[in-house]
């Protein structure tokens, strides 16, 4: 809401200068005033050996059959907030829904403070409940069910009730909470490192494919039709039907966590 603004009054290119400005005053602070911390206990590998263990422990992480559902339903779950709510949602509201770009600046910064109260809502209710797989599964169902009003409401819908919509859907994506919570319990401790940064890097590679299918689509009806955002959006929802579809079959094989405790890989390889 606040860069709507400020762009409304001084333009983007303004704006984008602003933010990088300030990414380089904080980068600048952070050179200036964050000590690098000496390690305890120093490697005594060499550069050669360093690498082998890394490549091992990637190796260990990426052959675990249970970390290819976990992460390839946590990737689809995520790529219909990182491809629609990071690129498209905003055309989406000023487009197909008549919202102003300082009607669609509060809408996105509304269900941003959503989330702050989404994810730590999703931890507690896990642990309350004992299980990660069951309730990641819960919010996939709840997220299509939002997909599926956003697009039958499309153009219908004022700014409270898109406010709703956002916020809920913000929540239950919380799921990368969970998926994340539970790559923890599944892989030993000394592989949290690498499974986590797994988890992070592999949604991020394919956000560019959700974009592109959902632009293609949006392209293509328009191009039948040029003044009809409506219809030409509703048809694009599909793809996000798609990817929440295969996160919920890639997570019903998902392996439950909760409660279970890794062992390190010379243990397992010991059996």
């Amino acid at each position: 809401a606040p860069l709507a603004a400020a762009s409304s009054i001084l333009g983007w290119r303004v704006c984008m200068l602003f933010a990088g400005g300030l990414a380089l005053g904080l980068a600048g602070l952070i050179f200036a005033g964050v000590r690098e911390p000496k390690a305890a206990h120093p490697s005594r590998l060499g550069t050669a050996e360093q690498y082998r263990l890394v490549w091992s422990k990637l190796k260990f992480v990426l052959t675990r059959r249970y970390f290819w559902p976990l992460c390839l339903g946590m990737s689809a779950s995520c790529l219909v907030y990182f491809g629609f709510f990071s690129l498209w949602v905003g055309p989406y509201y000023m487009q197909a829904c008549g919202m102003t770009k300082s009607q669609t600046g509060n809408i996105i910064f509304a269900a941003s403070i959503g989330s702050v109260v989404g994810m730590p809502m999703l931890a507690w209710l896990s642990d309350k409940f004992g299980t990660r797989k069951k309730l990641m599964l819960i919010c996939v169902v709840i997220e299509t069910g939002i997909m599926m009003l956003m697009s039958s409401l499309t153009g219908k819908a004022g700014m409270a009730g898109l406010i709703v919509l956002q916020i809920t859907f913000t929540w239950f994506n919380g799921i990368t909470t969970l998926a994340f919570t539970s790559a923890r319990e599944l892989f030993p401790v000394e592989m949290v490192g690498t499974v986590t940064g797994c988890l992070n890097t592999i949604p991020c590679l394919g956000a560019a494919l959700h974009q592109k299918l959902f632009g293609w689509v949006l392209a293509d009806r328009l191009a039948e039709n040029a003044a009809d955002f409506v219809s030409a959006y509703q048809s694009a929802f599909w793809v996000n039907f798609l990817f929440l579809a295969a996160a919920f079959v890639f997570l019903c094989f998902t392996r439950e966590s909760f409660g279970q405790q890794a062992h390190s890989p010379s243990a397992n390889q010991n059996g």
